[in-house]
C-alpha cells in the first residue's frame, strides 16, 4: 500500500467544528488507498487513547503540543499571525529528522496557513503534494478590511492581507494540487496559483444528520458555530442586536438556542444581557438542538470557505435563513431550498415566516435536504478525491 503523510493543524479530535470533521472525513476516504501517517499541533488536551480518531485505520500518529509565545512572533515578523500560531519548531524537527526518511508517495496538507511545512519534500519531485484550502485568508482579510469602520483594524487588516498576499506567493506554487470548497474560491485560487485546482466543498453525514419527520411547535430559533472564529462571533452580535428584537415583536415567545464552543468572557456577558437568549457550550452532538428547533439562522456578515453547519442543517431538514455571505460557495436556491437577506428587517421577517408557517417550513426544509441529498454528502463531495490521486 502506498504512503500518505497527511499534515494539519489543530489535530482533528475533538470533532466538534467544521475545520476537524472535514480533516476527519478526508482521512476516512484516504485510508482506504493509503497507508497514512497522521500529524497535528494539539491545542486542547486530549487523553493518550484519543489520539486515535475512533474507526479509522491511520498508521502513525503525531500529535504535536506546541504553545507559541513572543520569541515565535519575533522570529517569522513577515508571517501572517495564523501562521505564527501554528508554527512549531518540534514539528517541523519532526518532518526533517524522521519523517522525511520515510519517503512518503504524496504528502496531503490541510489549511493554507500549514503550507510552509511542504519545504523539506521540495527536492523530491516524485512525491504528489496537496494542499486542502479550507478557506482562502487573502479572500477574508479583504472583505473584513473593506466592511471595518474603525481607523486602527483597517489598518491590522491591511497589514495581515499584505502579509498573506506574500506568503501566498511563496508557497503556494510548491504544490502540485489545490483542492477549494467554493467556486469563488476556486476562481481565486487559480489567480496565485498556475497548478490545477479541485473543488471539494464541506458535506455532511447523512447517516449522522437523518432528516427529522416533524415540525416543532415551539418557535425556537437555533445557532451554532465555534465562537472563537470572530465571523461567526460577529454574526452572533449581529442576529441578537439587529434582529432579535423585531423576530421579538412578530413573534413574542420566540427563544434563541445559541450552541456553540470556546466563547469569549465579551461573549459570555452579552448574551447574559438577551432575554429568551439560552446558551449550550461544547456540545459533544449538535442533532438535538437541530429537532427541537423550529429554524436555523446563519447570519455571516464575513468569513471564507462553505459553512458545514449549513448541510448539516440541511441533512437535518431544518429550514435554514441566512445572509449571503452565510451559504457563499453552496449552490442553494434562494426562495426554494433557503431563505436569505443581508437586511435585518428582511432576515427578521424570513424567521417569523418560518415560525408562523408550517407549510412554508416545511417546504424550505425539504427542498433543502434534497439539494443536500444530491450534491453535500460526503459520498458525494469527496469523489474527487478519487481524480486527484487516481492511480496511488
Amino acid at each position: 500500500m502506498k504512503k500518505l503523510l497527511y499534515i494539519t493543524s489543530p489535530f482533528p479530535k475533538p470533532l466538534d467544528n467544521g475545520s476537524n470533521i472535514r480533516d476527519y472525513h478526508i482521512l476516512k476516504f484516504l485510508s482506504k488507498k493509503f497507508q497514512i501517517t497522521l500529524v497535528g499541533i494539539v491545542l486542547d488536551e486530549l487523553d493518550n487513547e484519543e489520539y486515535r480518531l475512533t474507526g479509522l485505520p491511520i498508521y502513525d500518529v503525531f500529535p504535536i503540543k506546541s504553545y507559541v509565545g513572543l520569541k515565535d512572533i519575533l522570529k517569522h515578523p513577515m508571517f501572517p499571525l495564523w501562521v505564527i500560531n501554528f508554527t512549531s519548531e518540534k514539528l517541523s524537527r519532526l518532518i526533517e529528522s524522521t519523517l522525511i526518511k520515510r519517503k512518503y508517495d504524496a504528502v496531503h496538507i490541510s489549511h493554507g496557513y500549514m503550507a510552509h511545512y511542504i519545504t523539506p519534500f521540495l527536492g523530491n519531485g516524485s512525491v504528489l503534494k496537496v494542499l486542502d484550502h479550507h478557506n482562502i485568508k487573502t479572500y477574508m482579510y479583504n472583505q473584513m478590511y473593506s466592511r471595518e469602520r474603525s481607523l486602527w483594524r483597517k489598518i491590522g487588516y491591511k497589514g495581515e492581507y499584505l502579509k498573506w498576499k506574500k506568503f501566498e506567493q511563496d508557497y503556494f506554487h510548491y504544490f502540485d494540487i489545490h483542492l477549494a470548497t467554493s467556486r469563488i474560491e476556486e476562481g481565486i485560487l487559480k489567480t496565485i496559483v498556475d497548478k490545477p485546482v479541485y473543488l471539494l466543498p464541506s458535506g455532511a453525514d447523512h447517516l449522522y444528520y437523518k432528516k427529522k419527520q416533524w415540525i416543532p411547535k415551539r418557535p425556537v430559533i437555533l445557532f451554532t458555530g465555534s465562537l472563537d472564529y470572530f465571523p461567526n462571533a460577529e454574526g452572533l452580535y449581529f442576529f441578537c442586536k439587529d434582529c432579535l428584537p423585531l423576530i421579538k415583536k412578530g413573534v413574542p415567545d420566540a427563544v434563541l438556542q445559541v450552541v456553540g464552543r470556546a466563547p469569549s468572557y465579551k461573549t459570555i456577558r452579552f448574551l447574559k444581557k438577551i432575554k429568551d437568549v439560552y446558551c449550550n457550550f461544547y456540545v459533544s452532538d449538535t442533532r438535538p438542538y437541530l429537532y427541537q428547533s423550529r429554524v436555523f439562522v446563519v447570519p455571516l456578515m464575513k468569513g471564507a470557505g462553505t459553512r458545514l453547519k449549513i448541510t448539516e442543517g440541511l441533512l437535518a431538514g431544518i429550514p435554514i435563513v441566512s445572509t449571503t455571505k452565510g451559504f457563499e460557495g453552496l449552490d442553494l436556491i434562494p426562495g426554494e431550498e433557503i431563505l436569505a437577506a443581508d437586511d435585518p428587517a428582511l432576515f427578521s421577517k424570513h424567521v417569523i415566516d418560518l415560525l408562523r408557517d408550517d407549510n412554508l417550513a416545511r417546504r424550505i426544509g425539504e427542498n433543502g435536504y434534497a439539494k443536500a441529498m444530491s450534491r453535500y454528502t460526503w459520498e458525494k463531495t469527496l469523489l474527487v478525491l478519487n481524480t486527484i490521486y487516481q492511480g496511488y
